[in-house]
């Protein structure tokens, strides 16, 4: 069985012993919940995207920067070399999570999806029905409070 949240772990891990190096910040909620800011209130860096890429696909990808030619200018592109491309799109990174609660409104994907694409549809893949540990992505203008992530968690 392919976990998407235990492949995402040891990224998480190296993100936050390099949050100073990424340009990134940590939060540790009162509620014991872990929060890694990659943009709201941070800079980051490219290193920090690519990272945040692979939690996103459940540790399933292999994102890399290149350079293109676009009409008279060189710009950056990400590639990804995808492993497992259902379970690390469809399973983990596919957003479409709602979060709504009081005036906080956000957008979430990330691996802990694959315990609700387990529960509301149809398997896509072998992946985890309750896993021990789950990483969510949200989209959001601000860092989710302890409520917000006692809720998205539940």
């Amino acid at each position: 069985m392919i976990s998407v949240n235990i492949n995402a772990l040891p990224v998480v891990q190296d993100m936050m012993r390099s949050e100073e190096i990424l340009g990134i910040k940590v939060h540790i909620l009162e509620n014991g919940a872990t929060v890694i800011d990659c943009g709201v209130n941070e800079n980051g860096c490219h290193e920090a995207g690519l990272q945040f890429l692979k939690v996103c696909a459940g540790g399933l990808i292999e994102p890399a920067i290149t350079f293109q030619p676009v009409a008279d200018r060189i710009l950056p592109f990400v590639h990804l070399t995808v492993k497992h491309p259902i379970i690390a799109c469809l399973g983990s990174q596919k957003a479409g999570w709602v979060i709504k609660r009081d005036n906080f409104f956000a957008m979430g994907s990330g691996p802990a999806r694959a315990t609700e694409v387990q529960r509301s549809t149809p398997p896509i893949g072998p992946v985890e029905a309750q896993p021990s540990l789950a990483t969510r992505r949200v989209n959001g203008r601000r860092v989710s409070r302890a409520r917000i992530a006692t809720r998205i968690f539940r």
